[in-house]
């Protein structure tokens, strides 16, 4: 994937990005995520004719880390996503977001619904999540004492007892060698700013699911079999969106894109392609495909 730098309101980003001149595609990545996160998705996206990009949002990755938490909220995050968009000269596009890169794509999808030809929600959810505040402040206590390496030695040991976390990881050692370490990395590479800003909003996100029973564009909600915080989620976003298609990849946890990725690209591409290799959004008309479904 090639890289470029552009630079969105007070914050720079860095994006990732294939096939180039292809049918445009946004891939928006989670909480302490990374534009790799869709880089096993990129390559056969690119070569059935999409140009895929993936940025790191602002605190992110290569994105610009922001000195103060008041520069981290989800409306500056869409305003990152939108502002790439409009630097690839793209007015409308395919949205795929992953986990909090979901979350943020249902508000774009509903506040600017002439943009996304389609959306492609991946291990997300739709409201708050049931997280324990005290876990939240002592996640912020941690960070403010030893940064965001801290962080990274405290999720390691709590992970080192949870079996789902560890089967999963070992997923992607196999398809990925290396990448659990990436993972790893990818945490490190965050603001701690960025995080300790952010943490307690998913406690207390904004309920969208009324909202996306008014969404008119295709929709397909992947996530993962094991992933037992989302998936409750994803099957009540599947069910609320019209003509939705819910597609659960086993086995598989919270990044079935990394873990099982040759199954998500199929569940993509028929999704996006269906009878005829033509995009949803185009102006014929499309059967969606998922390998289970779950009506409105």
């Amino acid at each position: 994937m090639g890289l470029r730098t552009v630079q969105v309101g007070e914050a720079r980003l860095a994006v990732a990005e294939t096939g180039e001149g292809g049918r445009p595609l946004l891939g928006v990545h989670g909480f302490t995520g990374a534009k790799e996160d869709f880089a096993e998705l990129a390559a056969p996206l690119a070569d059935r004719g999409w140009h895929v990009a993936a940025p790191d949002l602002r605190g992110h990755g290569d994105g610009e880390h922001l000195a103060g938490p008041d520069h981290y909220h989800p409306d500056a995050f869409v305003e990152d996503v939108l502002g790439v968009a409009g630097a690839l000269g793209w007015d409308e596009f395919v949205l795929v977001g992953h986990s909090m890169g979901g979350a943020l794509a249902q508000r774009i999808a509903i506040d600017h619904p002439g943009r996304v030809n389609a959306l492609v929600l991946i291990s997300t959810f739709h409201g708050p999540l049931d997280i324990d505040p005290a876990l939240v402040a002592l996640g912020q206590a941690i960070v403010a004492s030893g940064g965001m390496e801290a962080l990274a030695a405290a999720l390691a040991a709590r992970r080192a007892n949870d079996p789902a976390a560890l089967a999963a990881r070992a997923r992607i050692e196999r398809v990925r060698p290396g990448y659990a370490d990436h993972a790893d990395r990818k945490l490190l590479r965050c603001s701690p700013a960025m995080w300790t800003a952010m943490a307690p909003r998913f406690p207390e996100w904004p309920d969208t699911l009324e909202e996306v029973r008014a969404l008119a564009v295709p929709t397909l909600v992947v996530v993962g079999s094991e992933d037992s915080t989302m998936r409750p989620h994803c099957e009540r976003l599947a069910a609320a969106v019209p003509s939705a298609r819910l597609a659960v990849i086993d086995p598989a946890g919270h990044s079935p894109q990394i873990e099982q990725p040759a199954r998500c690209i199929e569940e993509i591409v028929a999704f996006l392609e269906g009878p005829g290799g033509r995009p949803p959004g185009s102006t014929v008309g499309q059967t969606v495909r998922s390998s289970s479904e779950v009506g409105p």
